[in-house]
């Protein structure tokens, strides 16, 4: 919670400013660096309990049919059959989509009433979809497919909500803090894997179990209340929490120093004496009160992307040109002149980021990965039962737990990959990340069931890498104003696509016999353009 909004001077001089000494001060406040890592801890428990659980679904599924759920899709004496197993991968279809599709919508809330706002309703969606699941019964009360959904549909909210507290660090290490939250988003497949082991093997109640996760999330939502800011972290914002009571804390903003900063406020007097230089010019704006005022602006011609002093040595892949006429009453005795200026795409309006080449390529980009996950997910129980030393679907149950343990263990990599983005081009990590899923999907041909180890490994190695560039880039490239909408566009359209999954399942079963061999031909073949048609633009040496 904010105690107060500690601002520097909006303009020099006009607002007291707020003593250093007093924040200094250790008998009342833990330091910047103890405050923001309180933010990243809770942040990260809140986000692994259930931003993006849905992804172990395959655990809970085999623990549902392990207890009758949809055993009566069955013929009589027959433990599972097709019919039972298209509906469980009905379900996944239906979190996963709304998982993805849900981002666009918990975005916007992000972007039009702050954190505080969106991670309490995503904790209260899944909370709620935890208790339905608690209470619903395929014989009965079946609320299973709303339940999957708001479970799914719940997470982004919560997940979202967390990358601005990145701009509390120094660029260096912004990178690694994105990959914790991320790490987060995938270590929650955990909690599936332990409830369904719970469930199957030790025999506890699924209403328990899943009334305290549901109740758990309630919990976490009432604390949030109290810790998260309304507003998004900015640059140059520093928290210091007090002491005494460590869910109270100050922002201070130092963003708007005139000493560190090429584009400094003074009065209106000075800048039209300033601007007489060849080195300055001066610009009418708005104060974040609404106010005009006049800043001026130093002509270097050096632009800072959305996330000032990122290591990436690249501006965004386009930017918008404008045209700026300096006045003679500004500068007298000089004739009229016009200038051009590169404006990062950060600064452009939605409509207008929405309409780049940039965005498109991403959106393709986006399309096609997250649809292949989607579809390995929810067919991987069949494309296991399919190989020849598995006909008899004895090893089905071994190696949806090596899934269930592998892919959410990605969060052993995020050391690895923070370091990637903190140091790699955008470009090299768009390579990455479309071979890594074309060596996983190469694997997929292959009809050797211990091959397919190797392939839940890389599908690891790549979902990690997928969702961090997403996110990191977005947010790079067109600032964190409308970073939940421009990211939750990407997944809803995306999400959309992956709905033909199920479709695709019901046929293979139905004409091709379960022999998936073909889909992930095209599946493979579908990523070949991606190596030409790059969101980032190749670096400039």
């Amino acid at each position: 919670m904010q105690a107060q909004n500690m601002n520097l001077p909006v303009l020099h001089g006009e607002v007291q400013e707020y003593q250093k000494d007093e924040v200094e001060d250790a008998e009342k406040f833990y330091s910047a660096r103890f405050s923001r890592n309180f933010l990243v801890a809770f942040g990260f428990l809140q986000s692994v309990s259930c931003s993006g659980i849905i992804i172990g679904y395959t655990a809970i599924s085999d623990a549902l049919k392990s207890i009758g759920e949809y055993s009566d899709l069955c013929s009589s004496g027959v433990t599972g059959c097709s019919s039972q197993a298209l509906r469980f991968s009905l379900f996944y279809i239906i979190g996963s989509s709304c998982l993805f599709g849900s981002f666009i919508i918990n975005g916007s809330i992000l972007d039009n009433f702050g954190p505080k706002f969106s991670t309490c309703l995503g904790l209260l969606v899944s909370g709620t979809g935890f208790v339905l699941l608690a209470v619903s019964q395929s014989n009965g009360f079946d609320a299973f497919a709303p339940a999957f959904g708001m479970i799914g549909a719940g997470g982004p909210g919560v997940h979202l909500s967390l990358f601005h507290i990145s701009t509390l660090y120094e660029p260096r290490v912004r990178g690694t803090i994105k990959s914790y939250f991320l790490g987060a988003f995938v270590a929650s497949a955990f909690l599936f894997s332990l409830e369904g082991w719970l469930i199957q093997t030790e025999h506890v109640s699924k209403e328990a179990i899943f009334l305290v996760h549901g109740c758990w999330l309630y919990l976490l939502c009432i604390l949030g209340l109290v810790i998260w800011p309304w507003k998004i972290f900015k640059v140059g914002n520093e928290v210091r929490m007090y002491k005494r009571r460590i869910v109270d804390y100050v922002i201070l903003d130092k963003s708007q120093q005139p000493a560190s900063s090429s584009r400094s406020l003074v009065a209106p007097s000075a800048a039209s004496d300033m601007a007489s230089t060849p080195e300055f010019s001066t610009m009418n704006v708005l104060n974040q009160n609404g106010q005009p005022i006049t800043i001026l602006v130093k002509l270097d011609r050096t632009e800072q992307p959305a996330e000032t002093g990122s290591t990436h040595s690249q501006l965004p892949a386009e930017s918008m040109k404008l045209e700026s006429q300096s006045s003679t009453a500004l500068v007298p005795g000089k004739a009229e002149e016009e200038e051009e200026r590169e404006v990062p795409m950060s600064e452009l309006p939605l409509k207008q980021q929405l309409m780049t080449w940039t965005y498109r390529k991403l959106l393709l980009f986006c399309c096609i990965q997250v649809m292949r996950f989607n579809y390995y997910i929810g067919t991987f129980i069949q494309q296991i039962e399919y190989k020849p030393t598995n006909r008899d679907g004895h090893l089905t149950t071994t190696y949806s737990l090596i899934l269930t343990l592998v892919v959410p263990s990605g969060i052993i990599t995020i050391p690895l990959v923070g370091r990637i983005f903190d140091t790699w081009d955008y470009y090299w990590i768009f390579v990455l990340c479309n071979f890594l899923g074309m060596v996983y999907g190469a694997l997929l041909l292959v009809p050797v069931l211990e091959v397919q180890i190797v392939t839940i490994v890389f599908l690891c190695l790549h979902r990690m890498i997928l969702f961090s560039i997403l996110l990191s880039y977005t947010s790079y490239t067109f600032g964190f104003k409308n970073f939940g909408f421009i990211l939750g566009l990407l997944q809803l359209i995306a999400s959309a696509l992956s709905v033909i999954v199920y479709p695709i399942i019901s046929a293979v079963e139905s004409h091709l016999d379960g022999n998936f061999f073909w889909v992930n031909l095209a599946f493979l073949a579908a990523m070949m353009p991606l190596w030409v048609i790059c969101p980032a633009k190749f670096p400039k040496k």
